[in-house]
């Protein structure tokens, strides 16, 4: 490994937000390990990526454990560690599919949502990664303690 490469480690990475996040810190030229619970999923994903998947349950304190043995054994740092609990305004994801709604259910509930929205639009995982990323690069060194609102206008309202 290059003495400059950052070691990132992205959870819930294999869709949505996480995965958005791995994919801009992957650009960047960071080493990126994505974890997720399925390993068929994270593997994948991670392969799409060029990136390193492991497999752990964030709720599993042995898994936690086990992940922090490996990364140090394998990377001995760890420069980025993002943990998927961002919680963004209105954000395109899969969660009203997997949550069982059909199709037009789902339209509906876009639609409905992008009206309410100030700028008329609903954010991307993407957005959320591009945000991510930029917080955890060298060009925010100076950010800290901050609370960032991506909520298309949201709170104004």
């Amino acid at each position: 490994m290059e003495k400059n490469t950052r070691v990132a480690l992205v959870t819930g990475a294999n869709s949505g937000i996480g995965y958005a996040t791995a994919k801009v810190l992957k650009k960047q030229g960071n080493t990126v390990i994505m974890i997720g619970r399925r390993k068929d999923a994270i593997e994948a994903a991670a392969h799409e990526l060029d990136a390193i998947p492991l497999v752990a349950d964030q709720s599993s304190i042995k898994d936690i454990e086990q992940l922090a043995a490996t990364v140090t054994e394998k990377f001995g740092q760890l420069d980025i560690l993002v943990i998927n609990a961002v919680s963004p305004g209105p954000t395109q994801t899969e969660v009203f599919k997997n949550a069982g709604y059909d199709a037009q259910t789902i339209d509906q509930l876009k639609d409905y949502t992008r009206n309410a929205v100030p700028l008329k639009k609903v954010g991307t995982p993407d957005n959320v990664g591009r945000m991510i990323a930029y917080l955890s690069s060298p060009a925010a060194d100076f950010i800290t303690g901050s609370e960032i609102v991506m909520d298309g206008g949201m709170l104004l309202v």
